[in-house]
C-alpha cells in the first residue's frame, strides 16, 4: 500500500488549502505481463475534515491505474503532517 498527498486548493468551507495524506491499494496481476499495459482515470468519493473549522465535506479524488495494477481502495489519513 503506497501512501501519497492530495492537496484541496480550495476548501469548500474556509476557501483555505489543505494537503491530506492517503494510502491507495493497488492489487498487482503479473499474469497481464506480456500484455500492452492501458491507463485510465477512475475517481472515488471521499469524506475530508477540515483542520479550521472541524467540519466534514465530501470530495472526488480522480486517480490513474493501469491493468496490472488497479485500484483496490483508496483511505484519507487525515492531514498530512511534513517531516
Amino acid at each position: 500500500m503506497a501512501e501519497d498527498t492530495i492537496r484541496i486548493a480550495e476548501c469548500p468551507l474556509c476557501g483555505e488549502s489543505h494537503q491530506y495524506s492517503m494510502k491507495v491499494n493497488r492489487e498487482i496481476i503479473s499474469g497481464l505481463a506480456t500484455q500492452p499495459q492501458s491507463f485510465r482515470q477512475v475517481s472515488f468519493q471521499r469524506e475530508f475534515a477540515c483542520p479550521k473549522t472541524k467540519d466534514g465535506f465530501e470530495g472526488t479524488i480522480t486517480l490513474t491505474e493501469t491493468t496490472m495494477m488497479p485500484i483496490v481502495s483508496v483511505e484519507i489519513l487525515g492531514i498530512h503532517q511534513e517531516d
